[in-house]
């Protein structure tokens, strides 16, 4: 086992499994200040992510002892990203979820993958790549956001909660460009009608924003906030 820490630890997260997804999984959230067990049954991929992962462990994350000794409840999520082995992952969530751990998320193969891990349980599904790992790591860190999505290479849009302290004050007054150099798109209500952005449009309790702006300047926002 591997195991060092970083400052400002904000979640404990099990990632189980280290493909493409699992790594991109372990890597943004431990960017982001998350405390991460990378789990994968080959040696050589945990060695892969040691360098930005709280704790490595090679083991069978499918096995009830295992998970049990990991102490698997205790994490505020934890992630089952098993690649080409769909009974491995299958029986891993059914474990985990016997095992009353919180706040489950997997990765399937398709949709007959999902609907039987939606039967067992799990509280979030996709069908990844890469993209859906930092989609899935930013709900994490950040229940506030809804979606994140890359429009085109260097620039993003998500959908988030309007913040506590900006309820009842409007665009212009917050200076949210000016502040964060990001750009309020929409307005969402909470009947689901739309409201024109416009320096004099007051957020309100329950309302959602679309916000936009260079990736860097979204995701320092979104992670920050």
């Amino acid at each position: 086992m591997n195991k060092k820490f970083k400052s400002a630890i904000n979640k404990q997260i099990a990632v189980i499994g280290l493909g493409r997804f699992g790594t991109e999984m372990t890597r943004t959230l431990f960017e982001n200040g998350c405390e991460v067990m990378a789990i994968d049954i080959a040696e050589e991929r945990t060695t892969a992510v040691a360098d930005f992962s709280t704790h490595t462990v090679v083991a069978d994350a499918s096995d009830e002892a295992t998970l049990k000794r990991l102490d698997i409840a205790s994490f505020d999520a934890v992630v089952i990203a098993i690649g080409g082995n769909m009974q491995a992952s299958i029986v891993c969530a059914l474990v985990c979820k016997e095992l009353n751990a919180k706040n489950i998320m997997a990765k399937a193969q398709d949709n007959k993958h999902a609907k039987i891990l939606q039967k067992i349980g799990v509280n979030q599904i996709v069908i990844p790549e890469a993209d859906s790992a930092i989609r899935m790591a930013t709900t994490i860190i950040n229940p506030s956001v809804f979606d994140i999505l890359e429009l085109e290479e260097g620039y993003d849009v998500a959908k988030i909660e309007v913040l506590p302290s900006w309820i009842n004050k409007s665009i212009k007054e917050l200076e949210i460009r000016k502040k964060y150099s990001i750009n309020v798109l929409t307005v969402i209500r909470q009947d689901n009608t739309f409201v024109n952005a416009i320096a004099d449009t007051v957020l309100m309790e329950n309302d959602k924003i679309i916000i936009g702006g260079l990736t860097d300047d979204i995701r320092k926002f979104i992670y920050k906030s």
